[in-house]
């Protein structure tokens, strides 16, 4: 039976490469004046700066770059000013969209050791990529209520690959070829220690 192509960005899956998953998350800070859309799964990277309260920034982040998470949730309200006038909060908010009114705030798993299920490309997979590395590419779905697009692409031995392959998921809808659900780490991920500052 064929793969369904139903990409979903990265999924959290298990803490490094055994353990429960810990679901370990932290707040941060998305400024109005940020030109990119957000959705769950997406990869993010800090930036310099953060909001009045010390809630730290982050930005949209490519494949290659440092990521220090992926986003988890985003929330309805300024968690660090919250209004006592009783307001109706949207709570159909899962996303963040790319020209913005107000700054928002996402929830984001920022843990050096989680790894992730991604959903490949339309590459058909052999099992000569396992334990390979790979990349991914970063893509928006078609409406904003949905969850990231992002795919695994092109496994390669490249030692700058920005995901290292554990494995495929083993559940019985998912087996090796097109659109074949992935177990990853970042070889590369901020909080990894020593790491440089931004």
């Amino acid at each position: 039976m064929a793969n369904i192509n139903a990409p979903f960005g990265f999924s959290a899956y298990i803490y490094g490469t055994s353990g429960g998953n810990n679901q370990q998350q932290r707040v941060y800070y998305i400024p109005s004046t940020d030109t990119s859309a957000y959705y769950v799964g997406d990869v993010v990277k800090t930036v310099d700066g953060g909001d009045a309260s010390g809630t730290p920034a982050i930005a949209k982040c490519a494949s290659g770059e440092t990521p220090r998470g992926t986003v988890t949730g985003v929330l309805v309200s300024n968690p660090n000013n919250p209004s006592i006038q009783g307001v109706n909060l949207d709570l159909t908010v899962t996303s963040v969209p790319a020209s913005k009114a107000q700054a928002y705030y996402v929830f984001v798993n920022d843990d050096p050791d989680q790894a992730y299920i991604i959903q490949g490309d339309s590459t058909t997979f052999a099992t000569t990529d396992l334990n390979k590395n790979a990349s991914y590419t970063v893509a928006a779905p078609s409406q904003a209520n949905q969850v990231s697009a992002t795919v695994l692409t092109g496994t390669t031995t490249s030692s700058t690959a920005p995901l290292k392959i554990l494995g495929i998921e083993p559940i019985s809808t998912n087996s090796l070829g097109a659109y074949a659900r992935f177990i990853v780490l970042f070889n590369e991920i901020e909080l990894n220690r020593p790491s440089a500052g931004i």
